[in-house]
């Protein structure tokens, strides 16, 4: 009882798309496997209904494949590995961005992965790369970190055995190990999902930085929420919005209490300075300005305002 009481409050602390898509992705998991798995005519059902299958004629009776795929795995390892990537960073990219974009990423994300796999499936009809059918929830984990690569190219991962690697590097990477993978006969893996989803993710996130509004649609699998962050070059900040918190600025926040704690107590505060967008070339003569400015400048012209510079320094400061 104390580690279900335990889970219940870990669970209910996590953003509410991630929370939900965790959910689905488990709870299919395991009743696919203990129920429909072990029937023939389960599994058949399983393929002709939910599953992706991208011949033409097939998918365009059966629409509904290009999101319900995405939520059935092949196997234990499949799944637990998408969701702890939508663990390690999803739920930070939920918090900082909004549920809205967080939805229009992971979702957009498993609709550009079918939709790639079945225009290549159309395109080479013989080629196993592209053949069906498709589960899993690949494309929409693909494009969430395709998309917080975009934003935040200056994050990066700790890998065991390598060590510390830039996100973009890591996605990139990964792609090209996943074709270079199936070249060499280790089939097996959705090439078209996977390279789809990044696609999808990397495409949205460069029309929200470029000021369009191409997540707006998110909204459908959120109903009554705000965009969140990333509108706020567009819009200006609601209360409910301004209250919303986000893993890196919780951080942050975290960061600076501990440093108001330390200058009342007497000890010397740890004083990080930056360069500002119009003094980074003047950095040599010492004239910075405090990091203070720039968490004014987020609480008045919100996080995206801030330089790719100035996030991540921000964001560096945030950790130590």
């Amino acid at each position: 009882m104390e580690l279900w009481r335990r889970f219940r409050f870990w669970y209910s602390l996590q953003p509410p798309v991630f929370r939900v898509v965790l959910m689905i992705n488990v709870v299919i998991y395991v009743v696919y496997n203990l129920i429909l798995a072990n029937t023939s005519p389960g599994v058949a059902a399983s393929l002709r209904i939910f599953w992706l299958d991208p011949n033409v004629p097939e998918i365009l009776t059966h629409p509904w494949q290009i999101l319900t795929y995405g939520f059935f795995h092949g196997g234990f390892l499949h799944v637990l590995f998408n969701m702890l990537w939508l663990y390690w960073l999803g739920r930070d990219f939920e918090r900082q961005h909004g549920s809205v974009v967080f939805a229009a990423v992971f979702f957009g994300g498993v609709i550009g992965a079918a939709f790639l796999t079945v225009v290549l499936h159309a395109a080479f009809p013989g080629t196993p790369w592209f053949a069906g059918p498709v589960i899993g929830a690949s494309g929409g984990v693909l494009s969430v970190l395709a998309a917080m690569a975009t934003f935040h190219p200056y994050l990066s991962v700790s890998l065991l055995l390598i060590g510390r690697v830039p996100l973009p590097v890591l996605v990139i990477g990964f792609l090209i190990l996943d074709l270079a993978m199936s070249a060499g006969g280790g089939g097996g893996t959705a090439i078209g999902a996977h390279w789809g989803g990044a696609l999808a993710g990397y495409l949205m996130a460069r029309g929200e930085r470029s000021g369009m509004n191409v997540t707006g649609w998110g909204r459908v699998f959120v109903p009554g929420a705000s965009r969140g962050r990333s509108s706020s070059r567009r819009e200006s900040r609601s209360s409910a919005q301004a209250a919303e918190q986000d893993g890196v600025l919780d951080r942050m926040e975290n960061w600076l209490e501990e440093r108001r704690l330390r200058k009342e107590g007497g000890k010397p505060a740890r004083i990080h300075k930056m360069p500002s967008a119009d003094t980074k070339r003047d950095v040599s003569d010492g004239s910075e300005p405090d990091i203070d400015k720039l968490l004014d400048k987020i609480s008045e012209q919100g996080y995206d305002s801030l330089t790719d510079e100035e996030k991540k320094i921000l964001y560096e400061a945030s950790q130590k």
